[in-house]
């Protein structure tokens, strides 16, 4: 599996399935001139949405399914879970949390959501990740110690922070590496992509991925 990061909570992944071959999926993908980087070209399988509508002005190729509700799906042997995100009144924000299953590594997004706690029923599918894609940089969704708080919680085994301040855009969020000290480490290594496969989960104990945008 391949996990690429475009800024705000756009997310790119690419998996392998064993009778579907290379499966591709976007997270909240964005229009350009909205956050001020270009966007990928490339020919998509599935598309998910955290929140709202897709934007008319973004490009993407490709006879795609799409998924901006809350429910199970299943596309090209991949599995997706969308669980409501709750506001403080106990009820659903209109935001939208993921889980995607493929390659036995199971993946959540937060996408730009502000919960720090869950209910039972959330964490039956929010717990324990192998990934976690959390927002960490503030503006409209989660600060760095909010998100460091929801780390604890859900105790992932890979940290891959998103939503924090990248060059070029043209949203105002805060550096990572505000997160990176709210987790109580002095330096965090980056590349360009996460790959991993089952067999690097092995022994992992949440440890931080910083992905560049």
């Amino acid at each position: 599996m391949v996990i690429r990061w475009w800024g705000k909570s756009f997310i790119q992944l690419t998996a392998n399935s064993p009778q579907e071959g290379e499966v591709k999926l976007m997270v909240d993908p964005f229009a350009v001139k909205t956050i001020g980087l270009r966007q990928p070209k490339m020919e998509v399988d599935l598309v998910l949405l955290t929140q709202g509508e897709l934007d008319k002005d973004v490009q993407i190729k490709g006879d795609y399914f799409l998924v901006n509700e809350p429910g199970e799906y299943e596309v090209k042997q991949i599995f997706i879970y969308g669980i409501p995100e709750l506001n403080k009144d106990k009820q659903p924000s209109g935001r939208i949390f993921y889980l995607i299953e493929a390659e036995g590594i199971s993946v959540v997004h937060l996408g730009l959501g502000r919960q720090v706690d869950f209910t039972d029923k959330q964490l039956e599918f929010l717990e324990n990740p192998d990934v976690l894609l959390v927002p960490v940089g503030g503006g409209d969704s989660l600060t760095a110690r909010q998100a460091a708080e929801v780390v604890q919680r859900l105790e992932p085994r890979f940290i891959v922070p998103i939503n924090f301040a990248f060059p070029g855009a043209k949203v105002k969020l805060d550096k990572v590496d505000n997160f990176i000290k709210e987790l109580g480490i002095k330096q965090a290594d980056s590349k360009d992509k996460l790959k991993i496969s089952s067999k690097d989960l092995v022994g992992k104990e949440s440890e931080l991925f910083v992905i560049n945008p």
